[in-house]
C-alpha cells in the first residue's frame, strides 16, 4: 500500500493547553510573572472567544498559587479545573479552584488554596526544574 493509501490518525490536539517549563524562586516552584519571574510558558487558550493569560501557576510552603486574566473581563467569578501533564512520563493530576473572583491587585483572576493533593503537589520539587508539563484549562 502506497503513503498516499495510508491514513495516519493524529492524536488529537487539546484546547486550552500552557506548556510550562517548571522554574523556581527560592522555594517557590512553578510558573509566575506576578511577585517573582520564575518558570516559562507557551501557548495560546481561549474562553468564550477571548485570549486567557496564565499569571501564575507557582506552588511553595503547601499553597498553589494560581492566577490567570481573561481579555477584557475584569469582575465576576469562574470556576476552573487544572489538568498537569508531565510531558516525559505523562504523570497526570488535577484540582478544581471554585469561585475565583477577579483581583485587582494581581490584576487577574486568582486563588492561593492550600492543602493541595500529592497528585499535583509533587510536580512542584527542585528535581523538576527545567521540566515540561501541559497545563489544561477546564471552565466549568
Amino acid at each position: 500500500m502506497g503513503l498516499n493509501r495510508m491514513m495516519f490518525k493524529l492524536p488529537a490536539k487539546k484546547k486550552n493547553v500552557f506548556t510550562m517549563t517548571m522554574g523556581n524562586s527560592s522555594i517557590q516552584y512553578g510558573y509566575s510573572r506576578y511577585y517573582a519571574t520564575i518558570g516559562e510558558v507557551e501557548g495560546e487558550v481561549y474562553h468564550e472567544g477571548k485570549a486567557v493569560t496564565l499569571k501564575m501557576l507557582c506552588y511553595y510552603s503547601g499553597y498553589l498559587d494560581f492566577a490567570f486574566n481573561v481579555d477584557g473581563v475584569t469582575s465576576g467569578t469562574y470556576n476552573i479545573t487544572i489538568e498537569i501533564t508531565e510531558v516525559d512520563t505523562g504523570r497526570v493530576g488535577r484540582y478544581t479552584f471554585g469561585n475565583m473572583s477577579y483581583a485587582s491587585y494581581v490584576p487577574g483572576f486568582y486563588l492561593s488554596p492550600n492543602n493541595i493533593p500529592s497528585d499535583v503537589s509533587r510536580f512542584f520539587v527542585a528535581n523538576n526544574i527545567g521540566k515540561k508539563y501541559t497545563v489544561e484549562l477546564i471552565f466549568n
